[in-house]
């Protein structure tokens, strides 16, 4: 272990800052968190000076708040030591936590047993345990799961934002449909529109409208949705097993469930907008804006796609000189100019891009930069609107998919953020209104439901 590492013995010892092990309930409160003694992260000011129950951001750029409104100042950073220190502290705040274990069998099961339940960095796996010591030495992380400071924080924050979802104008516009433009950031001739209710849950506008009428892969890279007003982010916090989530609390801080929050909750009026960012290595963001709201007509399609221009940039950035939006943006430019000098990196797209192959069908797409063919995209919304949303539980990229096909046991929607019934947890609604109409019908079968658990637990 003391290789896979990387550290001196002295640095082993000591536990990088902290030796021993401290309970949570000992740590030290600096402001409204606790703080682990062998955490050495550099923190933003306001986060160990502000009240969280009161505190309100100020936007930075664009009249954007970013990150929660608790991003590092100008002074933060030169405090720190700079940008370079922040991140390196931030980093090992997640795994800076060493101890010594005996390997007798019983503490050998006490390990394992510990961390089957917990996220933890690769290097602090049972693979990494030496079993043919007498003693050993292994990484355990300063917090475990949400109980950063920074999410600490961030968590009340969570609780106000979700508490709007009761504010006359989010409720109204959760009645509504809304059309969107949805451009890249700096490479805004990638674009395009769309019709959605406003009540669509975030995870499934993640992954069954915006993945397919953007052209990126399924269920490949992490991703989150921003507010611009208040810096809050929305993403796959339970279902994070996509391969660029470590990246999370580095870019936001703290990521919120993206699956009990409507698109209401960012957006209710004309030229409201929020952001998407999809591979949080690569960085490829979005701005959503909406042009349109009007009341949901049951006729229509609930979703549907209406327009766009300009093929998706290709994962990974696969064929691109650089990473990023402004990198596509480059290379589209110097294709319209001259085709034929982009003939190898077309190639290069075309041959190892994940997303130049069908969702359905699995056969390989051409590269053609410059057109959007809009029927098969509308084609395979539909498809993916029919069928399974997909998540990804684990850590790192490692885990099977998750396939999930949940609707509202009353109206049917399966757009709609869902919950399970309390009592028998076998049915989901999308409103206590849908469950109380609903409940003299599943009154029956949930109160057999619950007698059944109960006869498997006294088993």
């Amino acid at each position: 272990t003391r290789e896979i590492l990387d550290m001196d013995p002295q640095m082993m010892e000591q536990g990088l800052g902290g030796a021993g092990h401290v309970p949570e309930s000992e740590w030290p409160v600096k402001g409204h968190v606790r703080i682990n003694p062998a955490d050495r992260a550099k923190y933003p000011k306001a986060l160990l000076t502000e009240d969280p129950a009161t505190f309100v951001a100020k936007p930075v750029e664009r009249m954007r708040v970013r990150k929660w409104g608790l991003d590092h100042t100008e002074e933060d950073i030169e405090a720190a030591g700079g940008e370079m220190a922040i991140m390196m502290s931030t980093m090992m705040a997640g795994n800076q936590f060493v101890s010594s274990c005996h390997l007798d069998p019983h503490c050998v099961r006490t390990v394992r047993e510990e961390w089957s339940t917990r996220p933890v960095s690769p290097l602090a796996s049972h693979s990494n345990v030496a079993h043919t010591h007498t003693h050993t030495t292994f990484a355990r992380p300063s917090y475990i799961g949400t109980r950063t400071p920074m999410a600490q924080f961030c968590r009340v924050l969570a609780k106000r934002k979700r508490a709007q979802l009761k504010n006359p104008e989010v409720a109204s516009t959760l009645q509504n449909s809304l059309t969107i433009k949805i451009s890249l950031v700096g490479c805004e001739r990638v674009w395009r529109r769309f019709r959605v209710p406003a009540a669509t849950s975030l995870s499934v506008l993640h992954d069954q409208v915006i993945g397919p009428i953007m052209g990126w892969a399924r269920g490949y890279h992490g991703y989150c949705f921003e507010d611009p007003k208040d810096g809050s982010a929305f993403g796959p916090q339970k279902y994070a097993g996509y391969i660029d989530m470590m990246h999370a609390p580095m870019l936001y801080g703290y990521v919120a469930d993206d699956r009990t929050i409507p698109l209401a909750l960012l957006v209710q009026a004309v030229g409201d907008r929020c952001f998407y960012v999809y591979d949080l290595g690569d960085q490829f963001e979005h701005e959503l804006v909406v042009e349109k709201v009007e009341p949901r007509d049951m006729d229509r399609p609930a979703v549907e796609l209406l327009g766009g221009e300009t093929m998706c940039p290709p994962e990974d950035s696969n064929g691109l000189e650089e990473k990023g939006n402004r990198s596509y943006a480059e290379f589209l430019s110097k294709y319209t100019a001259n085709r034929a000098s982009c003939r190898a990196a077309v190639r290069q797209i075309e041959q190892t891009a994940s997303n130049m192959r069908d969702y359905l069908t699995g056969q390989p797409l051409p590269c053609r930069p410059l057109e959007y063919d809009l029927k098969y995209r509308q084609r395979l919304l539909s498809a993916l609107l029919q069928g399974p949303q997909i998540r990804k539980p684990g850590s790192f990229g490692l885990g099977e998919f998750d396939e999930v096909m949940r609707e509202c046991n009353t109206c049917k929607d399966r757009l709609k953020p869902l919950k399970w019934c309390s009592a028998c947890h076998a049915v989901s609604y999308c409103s206590p209104d849908c469950q109380k109409a609903d409940w003299k019908s599943h009154k029956k079968p949930c109160k057999e439901l619950r007698a059944e658990v109960a006869g498997y637990d006294s088993d």
